[in-house]
């Protein structure tokens, strides 16, 4: 947090809450909402705007969710680091995937080892994730700074051959002369709204990918999940329980040779809670489905048909041997 307000000048744009319902780094409230960031928005309004959820399939609500969940992995400060005002961290270690491990180096101090860690391990996903979804298509929005400074130049241009703001003039006149002025960039206004809404599209579209790619990708160890910043000894999450998982059901090779697609998993959400609760009772026992949507947001899915597809339940006691050890779950199956 503290980095990322230093790299965008001091502004100090985020804060912790710890009262929040998730604890974690949020926007900070005098700049929640200061430019416009809907479809008429403005990219400033956008980037503060941003929260990790909004491009997460099937992710937690915006609204409460934080930029940085206070028990975080690599795969959040990865997420984090992506848009919006984690960007500014790319000034001082390098683009997104690509650190600058010198630059690392003087971050912090000697206890802020773990911190360091962590911004290795982000930008190690980073930059796999973007070697399966590919760079930014930002050509659009290259020619959109391009024309955008060429109208700026222009509009003050015809401005001045107009006479706009000649002092005296009543007001119905600097209009009419202010719409010729206007009038006269018109063409060039449309070309950079058109490449405008171009770029915001292309990276939407790449981010939703991105977010994809980061919680799917692997981590280099043996496959398991990304594990969280190293020095800093926080609980795991329940969706954490959730992605490991999924990550097994999905690593799972059936006798045919296929894998689970975690975009369209077997049977239905309450086969997975099924597990869950045999897996870890002491997390997921006596949770209601409602609850436990909010836990596998983002991690994994179930097509629309799901409630017509057979039952996982066996499937999950061949995937997760430890389930077999009690009898009485290999009865509830059979019945």
């Amino acid at each position: 947090m503290k980095l990322a307000d230093e790299c965008a000048g001091g502004f100090n744009f985020l804060e912790f809450r710890d009262t929040a319902e998730v604890p974690g780094v949020f926007m900070s409230e005098p700049y929640a909402d200061v430019f416009p960031s809907g479809a008429r928005g403005i990219e400033a309004g956008r980037l503060l705007a941003w929260n990790p959820a909004i491009d997460l399939e099937n992710g937690p609500d915006p609204a409460t969710w934080p930029l940085l969940p206070a028990e975080f992995t690599a795969r959040d400060l990865a997420a984090f680091l992506l848009y919006g005002v984690g960007t500014f961290i790319h000034d001082a270690l390098g683009p997104y995937g690509v650190l600058d491990e010198a630059a690392l180096e003087n971050v912090g101090g000697s206890r802020d080892e773990w911190a360091r860690q962590a911004l290795r391990e982000a930008y190690e996903l980073a930059g796999r994730a973007q070697a399966v979804v590919g760079p930014l298509d930002d050509e659009a929005e290259r020619k959109a700074h391009m024309i955008g400074e060429q109208l700026d130049k222009e509009n003050g241009q015809a401005n001045e051959r107009e006479r706009v703001f000649e002092p005296g003039i009543p007001a119905d006149e600097a209009n009419a002369r202010r719409d010729r002025a206007k009038a006269s960039v018109a063409r060039l206004e449309k070309e950079f709204e058109e490449l405008t809404a171009e770029a915001t599209q292309k990276r939407e579209r790449w981010r939703k990918a991105m977010m994809r790619a980061l919680f799917e990708v692997e981590d280099a160890h043996e496959g398991e999940p990304a594990s969280p910043a190293p020095a800093k000894p926080a609980a795991k999450r329940l969706r954490d329980f959730v992605q490991d998982a999924v990550d097994r059901i999905c690593a799972h090779e059936s006798p045919d040779g296929t894998h689970v697609d975690r975009r369209s998993m077997p049977g239905t959400a309450l086969d997975l809670l099924w597990a869950m609760e045999k897996l870890h009772p002491d997390k997921f026992g006596e949770m209601k489905m409602k609850a436990f949507r909010e836990h596998y947001k983002g991690i994994c899915q179930w097509p629309n048909s799901a409630r017509s597809q057979a039952g996982a339940k066996s499937l999950y006691l061949a995937i997760f041997p430890e389930l077999r050890h009690n009898p009485a779950l290999v009865v509830q199956i059979r019945k």
